[in-house]
């Protein structure tokens, strides 16, 4: 086949394989395994596009990016020699250059999902492509899944190829697929690290020394990656007076203007300069940038981190993996040998996960779970995926979505939820453009989606912090109607957003009326995030109806508002914070949600007061909006009161804990050395959960005076049952009784056993100690001088009489005349009496 191929096109070792390619795919799925410079991205499809199997089907091709997919399309387009649209094009978000002609379509992941929802079958699809499937997004994932169901079901003609430089074993086996590979064509890569480990918050300050010496050490373009835009604007500040006019530090990140990214991606017709490109991971994989010779590597990216605790996402700065440190290093060596500078040590390198962790363990599945739920799949697992969706996300979203009314109570999708699926938004704010159809609040519904869509507007660090949502409208607005730029804000974001605005704002007219009543967009706004719906506790302190406390900077007039709803956060450890926020007025919560505001009794513990107390609360979800005391009725069950209070203190608040602590201690002791019966468990959280014992004890009792007076001894012993107490007087008593007829108080210890103090006249007589449980459990003798202070501590009398006692005998007998020191103590007899007295 590739004898066959115009000879113009470059020669890459991808060629080697396309026959075998093309057969396999004849029959089956194929994986196909082909390093960075193999030409899998362009010439794989194209080489594909006669194919007999394909000739009256299209070609699909998914890319993870929007610049791969452009750049991807139209490097095939020029290998064909035509225009972008013809036989290739490509479709991205606000993005179509797709035309009749069209047989090969490169789509971003996410566009695939909702062509499997028009068209079930694919039926004019004969093969979906997964170009850099390495990369697990959430959407690569969820279209694999769609299109293996496709094939099982309805379309065994329908083939899938799965591309990457790297691939997990078990992906063949999931699919049933054939494996091919292939080389690469890459130059050599030198690799240089830190001598010394950094911290992440470390390492931006050694990045422009790294640049700099790439600079000095090659002549061709440095790559720098860096986790976000963030640092990509301090680094160009730092580094902007640094070169000479030759060399132009340029930006390269997802969110920028398409023409913007392609200047910097397309080769430069005439090179009259170097330059440094300050990107993202967004220039990791799929994407060739002509120049590039060296790599600057921070060794960070920003993700999102879910937890379906809280429905709340964090982002997060991390390491990247050891895949990921490859993937970058190779950029610099596309075209010719470069140079590699990694901002941290070999030893962090070893230290690296191996690979990316799949997004759709860490993500929010709420799209997710509404697109399956389309699909008439209600659980995750009658699929068949390389990762299963984690089930506490699932169910988290599962909730969400019954709550927005898309799923009904048995999480099948409801006629709301087939409207929400059909627009391309998350289903929140599908539920936004929903409630806000056919009103006077289209238009600002429509720029609060774009920006809870998309990036911020605001530039400047310190006026980003304002969560002043009305505010960024208002810039929006007032760019859109006069072309204004409000300070602070990015002239760049407010034409996307204005753009992205308009296309959103298309999407009403796909929508029905409903019967909304909703007059606000902080009303629009909490019916889209019921669990974000905040009542202020104190002056720049919210706590969401979710019950998770959320912070504003006091500074801020929205930090005054009794109430707010917070669509944009970030969940932190202790609190989250607000990056958009909106008012929403007392009585418009009242009239939209009376109905699902409660009032009940509620019995808890109050600490000023140290006692149990009634209160009657008006709360919405976790947010408590009134509350009064009033008083405990007789038939009012305080028992799981009292057992949340001492499962957070413990059951030492007993007065009589040092006498309990014994028995407790001679419970344990027989239950680890005697098997002769069953002994209890008493540990703290068995006999408090013990519902059934405690109320015995606690059910009429209010104060912790009251409580004090409980007698733990009293609960040990009922636990312990009259039998088995018998038994442990029996095995480990509580005192003992000297040859001298004295009583002598025995302590035990869970490390040391059991042990008395004693006179040492009182023993005399006996030549072999005490023990208990057979001998298990020694008794040690603390041995008292006459005036109560520690001669010798032993666990074996007969060795201390034939030994030391003759030294302690004579150093007594000098101190202590009086007393009777006998020659052969383990025969003479025992006293409480002086030698005159006996």
């Amino acid at each position: 086949m590739k004898n066959t191929l115009p000879s113009e096109w470059p020669q890459l070792p991808i060629l080697d394989v396309v026959s075998e390619l093309s057969d396999k795919l004849k029959n089956n799925h194929v994986v196909l395994e082909a390093p960075p410079g193999s030409g899998k991205t362009t010439l794989a499809p194209l080489t594909l596009l006669n194919a007999a199997e394909f000739s009256d089907k299209k070609i699909i091709m998914l890319e993870p990016r929007r610049p791969a997919a452009r750049m991807a399309a139209a490097r095939m387009a020029e290998l064909l020699g035509e225009k972008v649209g013809q036989r290739v094009g490509y479709q991205i978000r606000m993005e179509r250059r797709i035309s009749h002609e069209t047989q090969i379509e490169v789509l971003t992941e996410g566009l695939l999902v909702r062509r499997i929802q028009d068209d079930p079958e694919l039926s004019d699809v004969g093969l979906v492509i997964f170009d850099e499937f390495h990369e697990r997004s959430l959407q690569a994932d969820l279209g694999l899944a769609l299109c293996l169901d496709i094939c099982d079901a309805l379309r065994d003609d329908l083939r899938i190829l799965l591309m990457s430089a790297s691939m997990q074993d078990d992906l063949a086996e999931l699919l049933n697929a054939e494996r091919v590979s292939s080389q690469g064509q890459q130059y050599p890569v030198s690799v240089s690290y830190l001598n010394k480990a950094l911290l992440k918050h470390e390492v931006e300050a050694v990045v422009p020394g790294l640049i700099k010496q790439a600079v000095k050490d090659t002549e061709g373009d440095v790559l720098v990656f860096l986790p976000g835009r963030g640092e990509i604007n301090r680094i160009h500040k730092k580094i902007q007076d640094q070169f000479a006019s030759d060399i132009h530090i340029v930006e390269l990140f997802g969110d920028m203007p398409g023409e913007a990214q392609d200047k910097v991606i397309r080769p430069q017709k005439e090179r009259t300069h170097r330059r440094v490109i300050l990107t993202t991971d967004i220039a990791e994989t799929s994407l060739t940038i002509d120049g590039v010779t060296a790599v600057v590597d921070s060794g960070l990216t920003r993700k999102p981190k879910f937890s379906a605790n809280t429905g709340l996402s964090n982002l997060e700065t991390r390491w990247i993996s050891q895949a990921s440190a490859l993937q970058r290093t190779g950029r610099a060596g596309r075209l010719e040998a470069g140079k590699a500078y990694r901002a941290w040590s070999e030893l962090r390198h070893r230290g690296l996960e191996e690979r990316i962790a799949p997004e759709i363990l860490d993500a929010d599945l709420a799209p997710l779970v509404l697109d399956m739920a389309a699909w008439g799949v209600n659980e995750a697992n009658d699929l068949k995926w390389l990762d299963l969706p984690p089930k506490g996300h699932w169910d988290q979203a599962t909730a969400l979505l019954k709550e927005l009314e898309l799923l009904d109570q048995n999480g099948h999708i409801t006629n709301l939820g087939r409207q929400a699926n059909r627009l391309p938004v998350h289903p929140r704010m599908a539920v936004m453009l929903m409630r806000s159809a056919k009103t006077d609040l289209e238009q600002s519904v429509s720029d609060m989606v774009a920006l809870l869509s998309d990036r911020d507007p605001v530039f400047d660090h310190d006026l980003v912090r304002s969560p002043d949502t009305e505010w960024r409208l208002q810039a929006i607005k007032r760019f859109r109607e006069d072309k204004i730029v409000e300070q602070g804000f990015d002239r760049r974001r407010l034409v996307y957003l204005s753009q992205l605005s308009k296309q959103i704002k298309g999407y009403y007219k796909m929508l029905p009326s409903l019967d909304n009543n909703l007059d606000s967009v902080g009303s629009v706004l909490a019916a889209a995030y019921p669990d974000r719906i905040a009542k202020q506790q104190k002056q720049g302190r919210y706590l969401l109806s979710s019950g998770r406390a959320v912070i504003l900077n006091e500074g801020e007039a929205l930090a005054r508002a009794p109430m707010l709803v917070v669509p944009s956060l970030d969940s932190g450890a202790k609190h989250a914070t607000a990056w958009l926020a909106v008012e929403f007025s007392e009585d418009e919560f009242e009239f939209h949600y009376s109905s699902h505001i409660s009032t009940k009794k509620q019995l808890r513990w109050d600490e000023a007061k140290q006692a149990i107390v009634a209160r009657e609360i008006k709360q919405y979800r976790q947010l408590v909006l009134e509350e009064r005391p009033t008083k405990i009725e007789k038939s009012e069950d305080l028992v799981p009161v009292w057992i949340d209070y001492l499962n957070r203190n413990g059951l030492s608040v007993f007065f009589d804990h040092k006498t309990s602590l014994q028995l407790a201690i001679r419970i344990k002791l027989a239950a680890y050395l005697d098997d002769s019966a069953d002994w209890p468990d008493i540990t703290d959280e068995s006999l408090i959960n013990d519902v059934d014992l405690m109320s015995g004890w606690l059910a009429d009792i209010k104060t912790l005076k009251e409580l004090e007076k409980v007698s733990l001894t009293d609960i040990y012993r009922f636990r312990l049952g009259w039998d088995r107490e018998q038994l442990l007087n029996e095995i480990l008593p509580t005192s003992f009784e000297t040859p001298a007829g004295s009583t002598r108080p025995i302590h035990y210890d869970l490390e040391q056993g059991a042990s008395t103090e004693v006179a040492l006249q009182e023993v005399l007589g006996i030549s072999v100690t005490p023990s208990f449980l057979n001998g298990k459990l020694p008794l040690t003798m603390r041995l008292l001088s006459p005036a109560r202070r520690p001669i010798q501590v032993t666990k074996d009398l007969a060795s201390f009489w034939a030994g030391a006692y003759e030294e302690v005998k004579k150093e007594m007998k000098g101190r202590y005349p009086k007393h009777y020191w006998p020659d052969d103590p383990a025969n003479a007899m025992a006293t409480t009496k002086v030698k005159k007295r006996m």
